[in-house]
């Protein structure tokens, strides 16, 4: 049986995220041995590798959020759903996911807002690279989060977890 269109695009969404993810992650790890062996063998190393790893490792950060949020991973308060009849537990759910979309959509708009004023800077991470671009990670990571968590405050709670 062929799967619909939108559980297609949902699986590509999710591939491309853990290959960007991994991508991150092998990039950061070759720069970092890079870095190590150039100073140990040649006493020197490159300056754009520390900004491109500080770099890396926000990338790396927002996307390993955007996996646990897809993954029912992330950071949750489990204790009030426990003493809760089911119906208070799909309450406490949906008011919870929704109150944490709520966050995400804040942070989003705040880094629009670090974006447009890095833009006017136009400062750069490495030569050629803007700091603005950099940082787009934030509104769309923040973003898909905000989703994923008002489609999720629509849905009943994980089976296997009673968290909030």
């Amino acid at each position: 049986m062929h799967a619909s269109l939108p559980a297609r695009l949902l699986r590509g969404l999710h591939q491309l995220e853990d290959g960007l993810l991994a991508l991150a992650l092998g990039l950061l790890v070759l720069l970092s041995v890079g870095q190590i062996v150039a100073r140990m063998a040649f006493d020197a190393g490159g300056v754009w590798i520390e900004p491109s790893m500080r770099l890396l490792i926000l990338w790396l950060a927002m996307l390993g959020a955007l996996a646990a949020t897809r993954d029912g991973r992330h950071i949750a308060i489990d204790v009030l759903p426990r003493l809760l009849p089911p119906v208070g537990k799909r309450i406490a759910w949906a008011v919870g996911q929704l109150f944490a979309a709520l966050i995400c959509a804040l942070m989003a708009w705040g880094s629009v807002d670090l974006i447009l004023l890095e833009r006017e800077s136009a400062g750069e991470v490495v030569s050629g690279l803007s700091i603005w671009v950099s940082l787009l990670i934030l509104p769309i990571g923040f973003s898909l989060m905000a989703l994923r968590m008002l489609v999720a405050a629509l849905l009943p709670p994980p089976a296997e977890s009673n968290v909030v």
